[in-house]
């Protein structure tokens, strides 16, 4: 729906009266359009909505991107149609905070890719070094392994944000061109890895960077830091297992140390999801994402006395383990999302083997029937279902 549209219905809603709701929420006036000191305009959940809208399609309209808070001048706005209800307040909104949209063309660095020559692919075009299209910037020129550079046409007014729109199209185009290079049987796989760079610019004063997802930042460590890992039960695993248990936990160790080593974060979930299947996964389930879970919990449960969230694995495995494996389109997996998903990983490894060692467990499928048959069990189920109605028809297999 178009930006002035949604924002007429939402000044129309806002001056309508409707019945309070306990659930809604309510926008602090700003101060100099306040009529009483405090005052605040309290929307329902379906007035809500609609802000949450306008905000979502203000957002993505280019000509407000250059907004630092929308949620800030969208309040603001509500506010002004609620406070003034006899103006208009669309058009005041649309002169002052829309922008014209220009049009620039976005030159990145381009590593490890020999370009001898301008040439259009996918809707950028690649230029070699020297190109008279690249601006005249050292910027460009220094970073180690450039070969070339890609340019990609952009509209917008917000630069940093065209510029991320760019480096979105450009590995699109680089992800098609390796994968028609694969198909000439001609090139070595080492030789399909040339990759964008840090650097780009719009013009001669127009520059930036921004910092790849692999690359490394320098670890400190000392003597106290390596104690404390000393008490953690994986770092005791030998090179060799001894065990079933053993061989399953240097499977996760492998995939976890994948995981944290690969930039890309949706990846680095997968990772980890191999790695918890690989010590508390049952082949045998049906369903296996509360399986799973319900595994989790009982392990956290009776080694560390704690109550591991399931969400963290049940819902992340429908969403994002099963839609990426089995060709749907998984959601975006934020920073936060991985790294609390990895720091559980970690926890349940180190409380397998545990378990496993004060058992005397040398299978898996001993510790699977051990946590499925444990007298806490009804107590466990209990936690899950007190949490959500998603466990009410859930039994452990026993195996």
């Amino acid at each position: 729906m178009p930006v002035d549209k949604t924002l007429r219905m939402l000044q129309q809603v806002v001056r309508t009266p409707s019945e309070p709701d306990p659930h809604g929420r309510r926008i602090r006036v700003p101060a100099d359009l306040a009529q009483e000191e405090g005052q605040g305009l309290g929307l329902n959940r379906a007035e809500e909505a609609l802000l949450e809208q306008a905000i979502d399609e203000v957002g993505r309209d280019l000509r407000f991107e250059h907004l630092k808070d929308v949620k800030k001048v969208l309040y603001r706005f509500a506010a002004e149609a609620w406070v003034d209800r006899k103006a208009d307040h669309v058009p005041a909104f649309v002169r002052e905070h829309a922008r014209e949209i220009e049009s620039a063309d976005c030159v990145l660095t381009l590593l490890h890719l020999e370009v001898p020559e301008r040439l259009e692919v996918a809707g950028t075009v690649l230029l070699p070094l020297g190109d008279e299209l690249v601006p005249a910037v050292p910027e460009l020129t220094t970073e180690p392994d450039c070969m070339g550079y890609i340019s990609v046409p952009c509209r917008g007014t917000n630069y940093r944000n065209m510029a991320e729109r760019a480096r979105t199209q450009a590995k699109h185009a680089l992800a098609l061109l390796r994968a028609g290079l694969e198909q000439q049987n001609m090139y070595h796989p080492r030789q399909l890895r040339f990759r964008l760079g840090e650097r780009y610019a719009f013009s001669d004063r127009l520059t930036g960077w921004v910092g790849q997802p692999d690359s490394a930042y320098s670890t400190p460590i000392d003597g106290q830091i390596v104690e404390r890992l000393a008490v953690l039960r994986f770092m005791q695993l030998p090179a060799m297992p001894a065990n079933d248990p053993e061989r399953r936990a240097l499977l996760a160790v492998a995939w976890i140390d994948r995981s944290l080593v690969v930039p890309d974060r949706l990846v680095a979930m997968l990772f980890q999801f191999f790695a918890l299947e690989a010590i508390l996964g049952d082949k045998a389930e049906g369903l296996k994402s509360l399986g799973l879970a319900f595994r989790r919990t009982m392990l956290g449960h009776l080694v560390s006395g704690g109550w591991p969230a399931p969400e963290n694995i049940y819902y992340q495995y429908e969403k994002v383990r099963s839609a990426a494996v089995h060709g749907g389109e998984p959601p975006e997996v934020t920073d936060k999302q991985a790294e609390r998903f990895g720091h559980d990983v970690n926890r349940a490894l180190n409380e397998f083997l545990t378990f496993a060692e004060t058992h005397g467990f040398t299978k898996r499928a001993q510790v699977l029937r051990a946590l499925a048959s444990h007298e806490d069990v009804p107590r466990v189920l209990e936690h899950l279902r007190a949490r959500d109605a998603t466990w009410d028809d859930f039994e452990p297999r026993a195996g």
